[in-house]
């Protein structure tokens, strides 16, 4: 036994040697494996704290643009964190840093109380033109209010319906209050989005009264935003606002026609019929660019101006080819789906069948038109194109019509326009496949010579 001493004491060394660095390696890797456990379960606690340290830092700093770039990123927070950092958003000098967020705290589902003081002090008059923007929002934000008191994620926390209600008629008078004087504002935005504003909350009277003194605004935009809020407070056919309506037929070249139309859709039959009718009687003493302009809103509404088609027929037969052109289109348009439902082309939507709400000589005469205009070099290519696509589809329905129309599509295969010449050799295409061929009677042949 003491001989073999020796010779393990001799042996130490060489074990050191071989196990000293694989304990190192071991406990290496096992301080490696501790770090990175450490780093994937504490990393998004690092990470939000990193974060909330810039925001902290941005809502802090002297420049309002890093503030509102800080309440930017508030969106990505959750829930209730980003709440209060809104919260002390509300105390800020900047009115756009304030209006930012009260726009966050609204689309938040926080409770109005907190915030809703803030607005109305946004809305208030004074600081110049450099406050639109924020007045607009802190506007835009009380009329969400008004109809949607909670906001959008009202499921967030805890409250019934009812609670909602109640929180929705608490604050109807103090926006209401706020809103009313902006009526008489210097600018017509603000006079505009205030009207709308008011239109929200349910059928109120003192609300309808301020918007019927303001029916004599010098701003026709103003007007129709006056008129729209008393058709959602008292009804589409609310007399007030079908003489507004009325009324701005003559205003029509300082609106956007699509708004007016989209407006009229609030409006209830009887009305839009007397409003559309006369759009169209008033197009036929304008300029030629300004009864197009009126034709093509007509166009736009679709269905919805039906009452307004015989006046548009009578245009059928106008000396200018354009009117022509436009009043054939509209005709289309009404009796189909309507560009706002379904935009034109090649193979939407189906047949066109005008014996629904047009006669055989009316439908005849829109089928005559639309030859003329695809031959018709003084339109643009645009309207040109438009004739295309609606031959087309009539020829779903009767596939003779696309032979009437093959000298003029003839001519278009020279035209400048890639559309159009794409366009017409198609639809020849079609002509020559539902064309009926004749041939002769081979059962008595034609001498070849006399």
């Amino acid at each position: 036994m003491a001989e073999l001493m020796p010779e393990a004491t001799s042996d130490a060394p060489s074990r050191r040697r071989t196990f000293g660095p694989l304990l190192y390696s071991t406990l290496l890797a096992a301080a490696l494996i501790g770090l990175y456990s450490a780093i994937e379960l504490g990393g998004p606690a690092v990470q939000r704290w990193l974060e909330g340290r810039r925001i902290a830092a941005g809502l802090s700093s002297p420049d309002a643009n890093e503030r509102r770039a800080a309440i930017g990123l508030l969106r990505t927070r959750d829930h209730e964190s980003a709440l209060s950092y809104l919260r002390q958003a509300l105390k800020d000098p900047d009115p756009e840093v304030r209006a930012d967020a009260c726009e966050g705290l609204y689309n938040g589902g926080e409770e109005p109380a907190r915030y809703v003081d803030a607005l109305i002090g946004l809305v208030g008059k004074g600081g110049g033109d450099d406050r639109i923007d924020s007045r607009l929002k802190a506007i835009q934000i009380l009329w969400m209010m008004r109809g949607t008191p909670r906001g959008p994620w009202t499921g967030s926390r805890n409250a019934t319906a009812d609670a909602d209600v109640d929180r929705g008629a608490a604050i109807q008078r103090p926006t209401f209050e706020a809103l009313s004087p902006l009526l008489d504002d210097p600018s017509s935005e603000i006079r505009s989005a205030a009207a709308t504003a008011l239109g929200t909350g349910g059928p109120r009277p003192e609300a309808s009264a301020r918007l019927e003194a303001a029916a004599e605004d010098r701003d026709p935009v103003v007007r129709l935003s006056v008129a729209n809020s008393l058709m959602q407070l008292r009804g589409g056919d609310d007399p007030v606002a079908a003489r507004l309506l009325l009324r701005l037929v003559d205003d029509l070249d300082a609106l956007d026609h699509i708004p007016f139309a989209v407006h009229l859709r609030q409006a209830g039959e009887a009305t839009r019929d007397r409003v559309f009718t006369a759009v169209i009687e008033a197009a036929r003493k304008l300029e030629p660019e300004a009864r197009l302009q009126r034709i093509a809103m007509l166009a736009g509404a679709g269905p919805g101006a039906r009452a307004a088609v015989p006046a548009l027929e009578t245009l059928l037969d106008h000396p200018d080819l354009a009117t022509r052109a436009a009043a054939a289109d509209a005709i289309l348009w009404i009796q189909n789906e309507g560009p706002f439902e379904n935009s034109p082309g090649m193979g939407s939507a189906g047949p066109v069948e005008l014996a629904r709400i047009t006669g055989p000589r009316t439908s005849r005469a829109i089928r005559a038109v639309l030859i003329e205009a695809v031959g018709g070099k003084e339109l643009p290519s645009d309207s040109r194109q438009g004739a295309l696509v609606w031959l087309q589809r009539m020829a779903q329905a009767d596939p003779g019509a696309l032979a009437e129309a093959s000298a003029s599509l003839v001519r278009q295969l020279g035209d400048p326009d890639l559309e159009v010449r794409r366009t017409a050799h198609m639809l020849l295409g079609l002509a020559i496949e539902e064309a009926p061929v004749r041939f002769p009677d081979s059962s008595t042949p034609k001498p070849l010579m006399k």
